[in-house]
């Protein structure tokens, strides 16, 4: 049944489990307000100490050599640009961890430049996360847990909510996160909560004028037996939130018009079962009523849906609004993520990168016409790329070259099955070293995929690793 394939060479040594340790993984890639620079933290496996670090670096789009922003003694991460565009922000374990702990909790800190020394603007006692800048600069925000309320140590946990537990989370402590500003000068007072309440707050945005802040909550009555999530807007001041979504969707990721009159975001109408659902572009007025699916008859979902074991799950791109009207997404299609956009009052959705890839991220700069992210595919974990708006993007960064060349990769063969009730079902297989055509093999089929995601054009280690045992794989 294999005969149809060519004779695979078989001089490269096989990728081992050993290699992942020898990997550099990068996770997302964050363009400059002037789109002349791209920043990136490189992760990598430190095996004694049983934990990643990870440092920052800067690239500039013309080809210069990248500069190190950070030495890589922690784990930096999710560097951010400063509006003006001559500082980073950024989340890091770097300090002291407390007793009882591996690590410092991950807080916020500023680096000025390649050399300087980053410093501390939060000491929160838990972990912060979805950092953005005020569009003045004088200030962050961030999403942080509630305090810990005093617990003795050997005292039972009681769990007295159905949502105890998730992927990749594991058993909660179920705090609740709110939204926090963090000024960046002292002079400026200490860090302030925007939001409290029975509930978690999430994915910050702030309005163009920096008066408003978007984000994203499920604040309903039974929020612990459904999957609703709508965006809210509350003044930066100080004031009572407003719901702007439906309160029956799954709506996230907002994102404001530039005039400030309407806010984009990710979701479907209907919570139930939202998350196999293909999830759509939305359009809302600053002050709610009813939303505009902006994608008309694209019958594909939103996101980076493509499936990967060398990096948890990709962190979904929020619109983005250009000056010429149109607003941008990623979207997943036949095994492969792309950047598409549609315009900013529906329809004409097209594609703006092509490629038998995974987009795993991207930003654009201050007019949107200028690129950056992270570009996965079959046979590389993911590498920086960059490039103008509706052109080719180039690699920015080589990180894994080196070992890559040094293993065989099998590439994987596009094939496709006729499923149930007529449907056509993609599949790839990937052969292994030495493959006869003219033998017969045992076959490795590996079943996943839709509707919550699928398999397609990125990195599989454990696929990958399947081939060493001169085993043929399918992933369908």
């Amino acid at each position: 049944c294999m005969g149809r394939y060519a004779a695979v060479p078989s001089s490269l040594a096989p990728l081992s489990a050993e290699d992942l340790a020898a990997f550099a993984f990068v996770n997302e890639a964050v363009l400059s307000p002037d789109g002349v620079r791209v920043a990136y933290a490189v992760r990598r496996m430190d095996l004694p100490a049983n934990r990643y670090r990870a440092a920052l670096w800067v690239s500039t789009l013309d080809g210069s050599p990248a500069e190190r922003w950070t030495d890589g003694g922690a784990e930096d991460a999710a560097p951010r640009w400063s509006p003006d565009g001559n500082r980073i922000a950024f989340i890091s374990d770097r300090g002291v961890a407390p007793e009882g702990k591996t690590r410092a909790p991950k807080n916020v800190f500023i680096v000025d430049g390649p050399g300087a020394e980053p410093r501390q603007v939060a000491s929160f006692a838990d972990d912060c996360g979805d950092l953005v800048w005020l569009p003045n600069g004088s200030a962050v925000i961030v999403a942080v847990k509630d305090a810990a309320p005093p617990r003795a140590p050997d005292a039972p946990k009681v769990y007295d909510r159905i949502r105890y537990k998730s992927d990749e989370g594991g058993i909660l402590d179920l705090r609740r996160k709110h939204l926090w500003l963090v000024p960046l000068r002292s002079a400026d007072g200490q860090p302030r909560r925007l939001t409290d309440g029975d509930w978690d707050d999430a994915q910050p945005s702030i309005s163009p004028d920096g008066a408003l802040l978007a984000f994203t909550s499920n604040r309903t009555a039974d929020r612990d037996r459904n999957t609703v999530s709508d965006i809210w807007t509350v003044p930066l001041a100080g004031g009572t939130p407003k719901r702007v979504t439906t309160g029956g969707g799954q709506y996230t990721n907002a994102s404001w018009s530039p005039d400030g009159a309407a806010i984009a975001c990710l979701g479907t109408a209907d919570a139930v079962g939202g998350g196999a659902r293909n999830t759509r572009v939305w359009r809302f007025a600053r002050d709610g009523g009813a939303g505009r699916d902006l994608l008309g008859d694209w019958d594909r979902t939103t996101g980076s849906r493509v499936m990967s074991d060398v990096r948890g799950e990709t962190a979904a791109f929020p619109p983005v609004w250009t000056r010429d009207g149109r607003v941008l997404f990623i979207g997943s299609d036949q095994g492969a993520a792309n950047l598409h956009s549609c315009r900013a009052d529906g329809g004409d959705v097209r594609a703006e990168t092509i490629g038998a890839h995974q987009l795993a991220a991207a930003t654009v700069d201050r007019e949107a016409r200028r690129v950056a992210g992270v570009i996965a595919t079959a046979t590389s974990p993911g590498e920086v790329v960059a490039g103008q708006l509706g052109g080719p993007m180039r690699a920015i960064t080589g990180l894994n070259r080196e070992l890559l060349d040094a293993r065989y990769i099998a590439e994987p063969e596009h094939v496709q099955f006729t499923g149930a009730d007529g449907w056509a079902i993609e599949g790839w297989i990937l052969k292994p070293r030495g493959f006869d055509p003219a033998k017969r093999w045992p076959l490795v089929l590996e079943i996943h995929g839709g509707p919550h995601g699928a398999y397609g054009y990125s990195f599989f280690h454990e696929s990958v690793s399947y081939t060493h045992l001169t085993l043929p794989t399918i992933l369908r």
